[in-house]
């Protein structure tokens, strides 16, 4: 992998783009231009280098990635500089002994291989690495093999190169890009160039006789080193996704990449907050009488509920008035704005929402709330639009206070809200709003930190329930990994003893519920197989999502090999309990559970670290026909 490669990974992974990264590390935009494009590249122990991790790993921080800090992106980037200094190291002395054994001339080369004489000056003497490596050595391996054939060239190639077989431009041109991506250190003799004399009797010498066959030179052997290969996952099967698994992907994907911290900072920026200056009581009833002072009036409405004293729950009926749906991308943020403060002030959300049993309808309007679910502290029900004539009247209120409107099913904005703190209208709204989510289906609920407890409690009731399972994780199920290895990882990483005992106990915890699942109902554990290169850009950690840790707990790549040796013996001891790895990691931040007939859990490890429990049934057969799929 190059730097270039590592560092666009780390870009992308953490949303920084190249004008940032130059604004933030003080370095010019070109120079952050030529490390991306791999032009250039920094050295390992310089400022330029020092600088980028620093910024990187500070992001990291602020988003609360669980495997990226300065540490890990530092010993990536010094991994491929080491490298791709090694290489330079072999190149420039290779270089040289080809044109000093070949009698060429700087400028002969430069030109014969379309290179500035004085940039190749710098690679023969190791200063500088070409910036596209493979077309530089094809260059000059082309320009060999077409200029420096004769049987004296020949000799002096197979001698310098310890090769044999040299009979045609071809068999040249490979022998010579072979031997120039060599990275063995192996001593290069360089033949020393003949004097003229020797030329003139040599030359005399191959008049008088036929030129006599190429001295054939042994192969130089070079012992082999055994390694420990790397796993080789098993290739993704070629299947072809339905329209509703394609939107279902797509909606995982903006799941597996939210970074809550990352949308406020955006959200901040874009949304100039009003000063509200009437207070809420100043009128017991303000009206609104068409769609945008309606709008306005729900974010005004929003404010003042966020200044309570004391939280409470906020009870939402989205309909077409008030529905994210028919807003424009303004207002949308600004709503979502105001109700994130709601939510931030430690009150509660329950929506009510009129989609219909269209799959992709539903995943589009989970999509539009997502930052709302997010946050968390809220729950959602999905009821049929226009099933009641009640449900189309706007309704949102708390315990106290209500904004409430007409029927919309009328032309144009003419529509008519009041905002009031009677109590007659909060009853009847909530009697209805109880009507409708009995009627519904319960779409999303999340639970945060805050609510470990209640999660604690959901997720054994789960277990308990029958049916086949089936769970994507970017790592290994903590369930195949044995108690020892378990204490070894978490002395490694110096976990404080109350966190200690709390995984040990969910440790054997999930063990006990895995061997009692597949007693009688399989088990489907799907999880990317991570090759050691992988590894060092991106190191995996114990699957502890659903404590709610606030930690990340790492392995070494000794001990995930370990792990999965583990995992691979707990499938051939359990007849129920079956692997499937795949070739790359699908979501790296999100975990997926499957039960048959039972909801399906999106548990996010990082920004937030949350659990979204998705109970509607038409989601959940989607979701159970695509892990299928993967």
């Amino acid at each position: 992998m190059e730097f270039s490669e590592v560092l666009i990974t780390y870009m992308k992974e953490l949303h920084m783009t190249a004008k940032e990264l130059a604004e933030l590390t003080e370095l010019s935009p070109s120079i952050i231009s030529r490390y991306r494009s791999g032009q250039r590249v920094p050295a390992a122990d310089s400022p330029q280098l020092d600088a980028i991790v620093r910024v990187l790993g500070k992001r990291a921080k602020e988003l609360e990635h669980p495997t990226l800090g300065k540490k890990v992106i530092r010993t990536a980037f010094e991994d491929v500089l080491n490298s791709k200094e090694n290489a330079q190291l072999q190149l420039a002395p290779r270089l040289s002994a080809l044109m000093s054994t070949l009698g060429i001339t700087q400028a002969a080369m430069a030109r014969g291989c379309g290179y500035d004489p004085s940039q190749l000056s710098r690679i023969r003497k190791g200063q500088r690495l070409p910036a596209d490596v493979e077309h530089f050595i094809d260059a000059v391996a082309t320009h060999i093999s077409s200029n420096y054939t004769t049987t004296e060239d020949l000799q002096k190639l197979q001698s310098i190169m310890m090769v044999e077989g040299l009979e045609s431009k071809a068999s040249v041109k490979k022998a010579v890009a072979t031997w120039l991506h060599a990275n063995d250190a192996s001593t290069v003799v360089v033949l020393e160039k003949p004097k003229k004399s020797e030329k003139k009797e040599k030359k005399k010498a191959e008049k008088a006789e036929k030129p006599a066959k190429p001295t054939k030179v042994e192969k130089l052997e070079v012992p082999k080193v055994e390694t420990k290969a790397e796993p080789k996952p098993a290739a993704k099967k070629a299947t072809t996704l339905s329209d509703e698994e394609q939107a279902l992907e797509r909606l995982l994907g903006l799941v597996d990449g939210f970074h809550l911290q990352q949308y406020l900072r955006r959200l901040s920026k874009s949304q100039n907050r009003q000063k509200v200056i009437t207070k809420f009581m100043d009128r017991v009833t303000t009206s609104y009488r068409n769609l945008p002072e309606i709008r306005q009036g729900i974010i005004y409405f929003l404010q003042e509920i966020a200044k309570e004293p004391v939280p409470g729950p906020l009870y939402w009926e989205d309909d077409v008035t008030g529905g994210m749906g028919v807003m424009t991308a303004q207002q949308r943020s600004a709503m979502t704005a105001a109700l994130i403060h709601v939510l931030q002030t430690q009150h509660s959300l329950c929506v009510a929402q009129p989609i219909a049993k269209d799959v992709i309808q539903i995943l589009h309007a989970i999509e539009l709330w997502l930052p709302l679910y997010m946050v968390g502290n809220m729950r959602s029900y999905r009821v049929i639009p226009g099933a009641k004539e009640d449900y189309r009247n706007l309704s949102i209120f708390t315990e106290d206070h209500i904004l409430y409107g007409t029927s919309v099913s009328t032309k144009g904005d003419e529509v008519l809200a009041y905002r009031k703190n009677g109590a007659t209208e909060i009853s009847y709204a909530m009697e209805q709003f109880q009507k409708l989510i009995r009627e519904g289906q319960p779409l999303v609920t999340v639970y945060r930190r805050n609510q470990r407890n209640d999660f604690h409690q959901y997720l054994m009731k789960y277990h308990e329930l029958p049916g086949d399972t089936m769970a994507y994780r970017n790592t290994l199920p903590l369930a195949t990994m044995g108690p020892d290895l378990l204490d070894q990882i978490l002395r490694q990483n110096r976990v404080e003893e109350e966190d200690c005992e709390r995984i040990r106990n969910f440790h054997k915890y999930v063990v006990a519920q895995l061997k009692k699942q597949v007693k009688n109902h399989s088990y489907t554990a799907i999880y990317p197989v991570i090759t050691k290169q992988q590894f060092t850009t991106h190191p995996i950690t114990l699957d502890l999502g659903g404590l709610f840790l606030g930690a990340t707990v790492f392995y070494s790549y000794d001990e995930y090999e370990k792990h999965l040796e583990m995992t691979r013996a707990f499938e051939k001891e359990h007849n129920n309990f079956c692997c499937v790895e795949l070739a790359q990691i699908l979501y790296a931040h999100l975990g997926i559970t499957w039960k048959e007939g039972q909801a399906a859990i999106l548990s996010k490890d990082v920004s937030p670290a949350n659990q979204l429990v998705i109970s509607d049934p038409v989601i959940r057969k989607v979701i159970g026909s695509y892990l299928k799929k993967l």
